[in-house]
This record gives structure tokens, sequence and C-alpha cells, in this order.
């Protein structure tokens, strides 16, 4: 199962952050029919779900984060077109800005993956947020 593991970290990237979100993700379709006190309460909720980012974890002016999400498709559900899949996104995505893991939605600064649905036995979202790793500068040492 894609959700259970970190192995599609790809080479260059580090991981931040993952996590387990036992929410139903919000269709686009729906998300955009929703009544503004509906969506407002939906989106406080998904505020709730992501933890704020510590001083050490927040990111940095000039990096690029990744976020990959995988959809968990319970018992009885359907599978979402990709439109809808990235628009139902939107809750999560919004989450980590307010919660300072990203410095905001734009591509200067998130690339989003494309996300991935699957079956499973319980309904929710699994999300990894990753960010180009560090590379250290190995030149001459100057004065050896």
């Amino acid at each position: 199962m894609l959700y259970d593991t970190v192995q599609h970290v790809p080479k260059g990237w580090e991981l931040v952050k993952s996590a387990w979100v036992p929410r139903k993700m919000v269709s686009n379709n729906v998300l955009i029919r929703m009544r503004f006190p509906q969506r407002s309460r939906i989106t406080r909720e998904w505020h709730k779900e992501v933890e704020p980012a510590g001083h050490g974890k927040r990111q940095q002016p000039g990096t690029l984060r990744r976020l990959l999400l995988v959809r968990v498709i319970g018992s009885g559900g359907r599978a979402y077109d990709e439109d809808n899949l990235i628009g139902g996104a939107k809750l999560l995505i919004d989450a980590l800005v307010v919660n300072h893991w990203l410095l905001n939605d734009t591509p200067k600064h998130l690339d989003l993956a494309k996300p991935a649905q699957e079956r499973g036995p319980h309904e929710g979202v699994a999300w990894y947020l990753m960010q180009e790793a560090l590379e250290e500068a190995s030149g001459p040492q100057v004065g050896t």
C-alpha cells in the first residue's frame, strides 16, 4: 500500500512530515456547491487536523516543497476524476499554509505531485510533505 510507506520519496528530496487524516476528502464538485457556513466549518475542521509546524520545520523563503496526497477510498466509495481530486485537496493545502508548513500555495513554494487513490479499510487521506535535500559544499579546504 502506497500510504503505508515513504519509499516514494524521490532522490534529492527529504521527507519533512507525513500524516494520516481519517477524514473524507470532499470532491471539488461538492466543495464549490457548498454554502459558505458549511464550507467554513469543514475548512476549520481540516485546519485542526494538521498540527502546527515547529520553528525548525517551517518552510524557508526560496525553498520548494513537494506535496503528495493519497486518497484512501473506504468501502462503497468511488474514485474521483483528477480534477475533483486536485480541487478537493485545496482544504488540506490551505491547512498546511495556515499551520506554517508552507509559506503559501503558489508554484514558487509548492510542487503538488499527482495525487493518488487506492482502496483501503478506512477512508482518509495520507499526505507526505518533502523538500529538496540540502547538499553540503564539498570543496578544497583553504589553509591546509
